[in-house]
């Protein structure tokens, strides 16, 4: 009976081993998690500023395009007015 009693208590002894390696396994296991989470949110926080700056850079550059559109237009308004005096003035002269 005592050999059973000792076989029943070292399996017991190994589980409380076994069990013990997967609580440690577990903390270690949340850890890792929580780490993760909280370079999930960082990474999460930086795109966010990106995608905002990027946002801004396209609203730079499409108003600085539309600045741009209109001021080549009343170049070439102004480039077709003197282009046509030059040749009035060229007829005047013959």
């Amino acid at each position: 009976m005592s050999d059973k009693l000792d076989l029943i208590l070292q399996k017991l002894t190994q589980m409380d081993s076994c069990i013990s390696a997967i609580e440690t396994g577990q903390r270690e296991l949340r850890e890792i998690m929580h780490n993760i989470r909280d370079r999930q949110d960082e990474t999460d926080a930086k795109l966010d500023a990106l995608t905002s700056e990027m946002h801004e850079r396209f609203d730079k550059t499409d108003r600085t395009l539309r600045f741009l559109e209109s001021d080549f237009d009343v170049m070439y308004k102004k480039v077709s007015a003197h282009e046509r005096e030059i040749s009035r003035l060229k007829r005047l002269g013959q």
